[in-house]
């Protein structure tokens, strides 16, 4: 939760749970906290999130106050179980925030697929001129990703990995948001015998 409010709450642990839900209810856009009062997941949703659903497992929800990073305000989520985590976190922000807060930096996100090509009868190099067409391929799979901004930024080509039988290829993705492991093995899988194919060799894992 991010807002022009002050996260420095004095006192909060004082509180009633319920004097906290209200406090807390302020920072929230639309002033709702209903999904942190009732988990916020259906049976619908646990059912179509994993497989053989039977339930939810509970924690308790507490929030982390006095948090100021990169000059904004912040109450920050805390799912545990083990006491004093949450003070310590409120305790170690309200120290931070008396010199500034904190600063952070996002570097990019990249997720890395890995393509191995075996028994090779040419160089991995025999494959360079063909980068774009394995981008491109690449990219075909991922449509929404690439409408949002997100793809592939790089091919990187790696010689006799762990002896003169195996070449490999790594697809270098920006995922956006996502974590992208089904993403980029979506993409490996689509690629891997075009590579395979231009360097003489069969596709491995």
């Amino acid at each position: 939760m991010t807002t022009k409010k002050s996260s420095r709450l004095s006192g909060f642990h004082h509180l009633s749970m319920a004097e906290r839900q209200q406090t807390v209810s302020g920072f929230a856009t639309d002033g709702s906290i209903a999904p942190l009062q009732d988990g916020g997941l259906s049976d619908d949703l646990c059912d179509r999130f994993v497989e053989n659903a039977v339930g939810r497992f509970a924690l308790p929800l507490g929030v982390a106050t006095n948090f100021l990073i990169n000059d904004v305000e912040y109450l920050v989520p805390m799912a545990v179980e083990e006491p004093s985590v949450i003070a310590a976190a409120s305790n170690a922000a309200r120290m931070v925030r008396a010199s500034g807060g904190f600063t952070a930096v996002h570097p990019p996100s990249r997720t890395v697929a890995q393509i191995e090509l075996r028994n090779p009868h040419s160089s991995v190099e025999a494959l360079r001129p063909h980068i774009e067409r394995v981008i491109q391929l690449a990219n075909d799979t991922q449509p929404q990703l690439l409408k949002l901004g997100g793809g592939v930024v790089g091919v990187e080509l790696r010689e006799n990995v762990g002896g003169p039988n195996r070449h490999v290829v790594h697809l270098v993705v920006n995922c956006l948001d996502a974590m992208g492991a089904n993403m980029v093995n979506t993409m490996a899988e689509t690629v891997a015998d075009f590579c395979a194919e231009k360097c003489g060799a069969s596709a491995g894992l």
